[in-house]
């Protein structure tokens, strides 16, 4: 049995106006706001509706997923995911999910260290960041006191 529960805030043009229609939605818990893709822009929207960031895309997004470490994953409707920060949206890279077609929804692992990609051709991809091991190694030898600049990934 669903119960019944009020609406408690609107925001009106999430992404901007002349954006276009909401395709899709993230909830983003570490920067308590929402990620909101529309037709033509990318936008980051507090839990108060103030907006923090603003981006345009080149087209619409099919699918988003945030995790706890301020990564969000934004599923292309042509082709590809494009990994952004959360707390800007900075563009970090893409990921070229090749002859697998469009990508159509997106999850993170519960330890966040594997992206889940459903993709058209009714396969699911298991992605996980390339330099992610540098990232261990880097946290591995920090705390043996030899220490690795790797500079990656400074979220």
């Amino acid at each position: 049995a669903a119960r019944s529960g009020n609406c408690l805030r609107r925001v009106a043009a999430a992404a901007g106006a002349g954006a276009g229609a909401l395709v899709c939605l993230a909830l983003l818990d570490v920067e308590v706001a929402v990620a909101a893709a529309a037709e033509t822009a990318l936008a980051l929207v507090g839990l108060n509706g103030r907006r923090r960031a603003r981006v345009a895309v080149d087209g619409p997004y099919a699918a988003l997923a945030a995790n706890a470490a301020s990564v969000l994953a934004c599923a292309r409707a042509a082709r590809g995911v494009d990994v952004r920060r959360a707390h800007d949206l900075a563009l970090v890279h893409v990921l070229d999910v090749g002859d697998h077609g469009p990508s159509l929804g997106l999850a993170f692992s519960p330890d966040d260290r594997h992206l889940l990609v459903a993709a058209a051709d009714g396969a699911v991809l298991v992605c996980s960041d390339p330099k992610s091991r540098l990232l261990q190694l880097d946290a591995a030898l920090a705390a043996t006191h030899i220490g690795l600049d790797t500079g990656l990934f400074a979220f």
